[in-house]
């Protein structure tokens, strides 16, 4: 395949990705407004995630990268905060309403080119992004299910870094945002594996107990 049809070929790809991360939220939300609870959703899971895309918009608009690259970012940090208030509305969760004053706060600050730096600011969507993985993980581990957290999301959360990490590869130089795109997908990836085996085990016990 010659250089001109790739570079066609990953923008379509990466075109896809933004429209598809555009829309991964949209299961989880529809599920809690459903179900009227978050339950099973952590709140600092879902600030960090919030502040990994802010992060990532910030980045990508300063180095005026192609909106193709990231035009996912900006629409999931919308979905989070959302997500947020949700939560606050069903669950009664303070905390929720903590997080989205402080989480708003360090949107601002992330958003000021003069105070973060940018070589600051790469590193810090797949710091926010990693470590968001991590309390819902321990969150699922701690309830022994999934609660109300859409498989969906996760599912095509995870495939959607996957395309991330090779249209990243192509499409933006810096090999921090490779790194970084990498770790997005390992993360979410051992979140989707731990979903998987909760859902095998609790549908074989159910199959005992009958």
């Amino acid at each position: 395949m010659n250089p001109l049809m790739m570079a066609q070929l990953v923008s379509f790809i990466s075109w896809c990705a933004s429209v598809g991360g555009m829309l991964v939220s949209i299961p989880q939300i529809v599920r809690i407004v459903q179900n009227r609870s978050a339950h099973g959703i952590s709140s600092f899971a879902v600030v960090l995630n919030m502040l990994s895309n802010v992060a990532s918009s910030s980045y990508n608009i300063r180095m005026n990268t192609t909106f193709a690259a990231w035009g996912e970012a900006p629409a999931q940090a919308i979905s989070a905060l959302f997500i947020l208030l949700l939560k606050r509305k069903y669950d009664g969760e303070r905390y929720a309403t903590h997080a989205i004053v402080i989480t708003g706060g360090a949107c601002a600050l992330l958003m000021l080119t003069s105070v973060v730096p940018t070589n600051l600011l790469v590193s810090l969507p797949p710091f926010f992004g990693g470590l968001s993985v991590i309390p819902q993980i321990l969150a699922i581990r701690r309830q022994g299910g999934i609660g109300n957290l859409a498989f969906e999301p996760v599912l095509f959360g995870t495939i959607g870094y996957a395309i991330r990490l090779v249209t990243t590869l192509y499409l933006v130089p810096a090999r921090s945002a490779l790194i970084a795109a990498a770790a997005l997908f390992a993360l979410n990836a051992s979140l989707l594996a731990q979903m998987c085996v909760l859902q095998i085990r609790n549908k074989k016990k159910g199959r005992y107990s009958k």
